[in-house]
């Protein structure tokens, strides 16, 4: 969560991480919306540049001009609470066998353990990286 960094109350005025004509320019962001609204230049950039991970060279680049917890949203914190009870618990997000679940649970368990899955990796590798200084 923020802790009151600069970029977390509108309107502010921030560099953006895309080179355009040689420079990096300013821009002003009134709203959730413009940053949203910079999001596929970052992603295009990514691609063109040949990312293997897109999404995480997007999220790293939103720091440099936004907060990032002004994308956190509480129903997404709720599911990720759910699907880490549920898996340390060893119990189903609903009564029943898996086909009992609902099919929306099922896609948002399979999204978050991808992703957790991902940050766990990421942190290895970072970690591998610090034991070979």
């Amino acid at each position: 969560m923020c802790r009151g960094c600069r970029f977390h109350e509108f309107p502010y005025k921030a560099t953006l991480p895309i080179e355009t004509s040689g420079e990096y320019p300013i821009q002003q962001f009134n709203s959730l919306d413009d940053i949203k609204a910079t999001i596929p230049s970052l992603v295009n950039e990514a691609v063109e540049s040949g990312c293997s991970d897109v999404n995480y060279a997007v999220y790293n680049q939103l720091g440099f001009f936004s907060c990032t917890s002004l994308f956190l949203d509480n129903n997404f914190q709720k599911d990720i609470k759910k699907y880490l009870f549920c898996k340390d618990f060893n119990i189903p997000p609903s009564s029943g066998s898996y086909e009992d679940q609902p099919n929306k649970t099922i896609q948002k368990f399979t999204i978050i353990k991808s992703a957790i899955s991902k940050l766990e990796e990421m942190q290895q590798k970072k970690m591998e990286r610090k034991r070979v200084k």
